[in-house]
């Protein structure tokens, strides 16, 4: 096969997404103020993951790619 391997690509991006969510739930425990991209990049990495789930699924290879997916983030409080 070329090119780098599916499963390897898709655990990558879901280390990238749990350390995108961890830095997130951190800084919200903290106080700190999170910019307002890293919430919608972390929105749009989830629904990726998702995506790339359904559609592996959808080509006849279900299982192939966990569908595990972090929780989601809860989006910040604006005053």
């Amino acid at each position: 096969m070329d090119g780098p391997d599916p499963r390897a690509t898709f655990a990558a991006g879901q280390a990238q997404l749990a350390e995108l969510e961890r830095y997130i739930t951190e800084a919200d425990a903290r106080g700190d103020d999170v910019p307002a991209t890293a919430r919608l990049m972390l929105a749009h990495l989830r629904e990726l993951m998702v995506a790339l789930t359904a559609l592996t699924s959808s080509l006849g290879h279900p299982g192939e790619v966990p569908p595990s997916v972090p929780p989601a983030v809860p989006p910040a409080d604006t005053p």
